[in-house]
């Protein structure tokens, strides 16, 4: 059940999967809950400092719109993108940790194995030699 929508293929068979589809539930229940939590303490104690986790929330939301958006598109589209979100999420986590200069050097390669590694999957899913 494929369209051709945008020049994009939509894998709109993506979702009758069971177990990618109770991954997704789960994941946006989390996020229900969390958002609706944060709303009424917001609403029952007005001084509380939610400001920190109300902000995390809206960027899980973007992320998982983002993984969810990308897992209809085809695979050439869907690898970069959840490749782009991993590059994005590890600078997110290195510049929270505040790693010390000696780390440096590991952390290039670490930045510089996240594309690689998106590559190999794809070109393994394509047959690509």
């Amino acid at each position: 059940m494929k369209e051709r929508i945008l020049g994009y293929v939509l894998q709109l068979d993506l979702f009758t999967k069971p177990d990618i589809l109770l991954v997704v539930a789960v994941i946006f229940s989390l996020l229900i809950t969390a958002s609706s939590l944060f709303f009424v303490w917001g609403k029952l104690k007005p001084n509380a400092n939610l400001v920190e986790l109300k902000s995390r929330t809206k960027s899980w939301w973007v992320m998982v719109g983002f993984f969810v958006f990308s897992a209809l598109l085809d695979r050439e589209i869907t690898f970069p993108a959840i490749g782009l979100l991993s590059f994005i999420a590890f600078r997110e986590l290195y510049s929270i940790l505040g790693f010390r200069d000696s780390d440096r050097r590991a952390i290039f390669w670490a930045f510089l194995a996240i594309p690689i590694q998106y590559y190999l999957g794809l070109a393994e899913k394509l047959q690509i030699q």
